[in-house]
């Protein structure tokens, strides 16, 4: 039998004083320890609980280490799937980059060629006209350099011309000069 936790007389005697009578406090004392001894846990009540706990909390270990068992195998996969997939988009990048710099470097290499050619056709072109100016500039110098000399030709006869007329005109004056002092002595 399980005893009451409380002193019922002490309340049976409460109960009488607040206007009960002897049966009616009796009762109430009686439903009130009814009420708390269904509620009071025993010993046993305890260690079943314990016992039962305990399982629930292995079980609950036991699927929660099932679970992160299972999340670090999914993980581990997803870990596996991306790594793979990151390195076939990484050598699909690297073919593409390869591809566009073999693509670029051929096209430098052609407008280099195209720049190239250019550059040689007009020094070729500069060179001729360059020397065409210079053939036409000898040409033109030469010219003017015989002209020069068929005009200082020129220049120096009508200065020996002119000089031997003097020269002529000194002598007849000397001579005249000579006469006229010859009469004149």
């Amino acid at each position: 039998m399980t005893t009451i936790p409380f002193d019922t007389h002490k309340i049976v005697k409460e109960l009488q004083e607040a206007g009960f009578d002897e049966p009616q406090a009796e009762a109430v004392v009686s439903a009130m320890g009814a009420a708390v001894v269904g509620n009071l846990a025993t010993k046993a009540d305890l260690q079943e609980f314990r016992a039962a706990r305990k399982a629930d909390m292995q079980e609950h270990r036991n699927a929660t280490q099932a679970d992160i068992r299972e999340l670090r195998n999914e993980f581990k996969s997803d870990m596996q799937e991306h790594r793979a997939a990151t390195k076939a988009d990484m050598q699909e990048h690297r073919n593409a980059t390869q591809a566009d710099i073999r693509e670029l470097r051929n096209e430098f290499k052609s407008g280099m060629q195209e720049h190239r050619a250019a550059t040689q056709a007009d020094i070729k072109e500069f060179r001729t006209a360059m020397q065409a100016d210079m053939q036409e500039h000898r040409n033109a110098t030469q010219a003017d350099i015989r002209e020069l000399r068929n005009e200082f030709k020129s220049d120096m006869q009508a200065m020996e011309l002119r000089i031997m007329l003097r020269i002529g005109g000194l002598i007849v004056a000397g001579v005249g000069l000579i006469i006229a002092l010859d009469k004149l002595v």
